[in-house]
């Protein structure tokens, strides 16, 4: 089942978390990452070792339990 109930707030947690433990906080130089923090999965574009997008990943969100 997928999640739908995630927000705002939620989808920019999990990309900070994403962000801050990745390979122990080192984002690549470009490219894209996925992770999931607090019930949301997200993806997000990575240039010049910043996050430069954020979107939830709506086809693979974890299921309510």
């Amino acid at each position: 089942m997928v999640s739908k109930d995630w927000t705002t707030e939620k989808v920019i947690a999990a990309a900070n978390h994403l962000a801050s433990n990745h390979n122990g906080g080192k984002l690549p130089e470009k490219g894209t990452i996925t992770g999931t923090y607090d019930g949301v999965r997200v993806i997000a574009q990575v240039n010049h070792g910043e996050i430069v997008s954020i979107y939830p990943d709506a086809k693979k969100q974890p299921s309510k339990k």
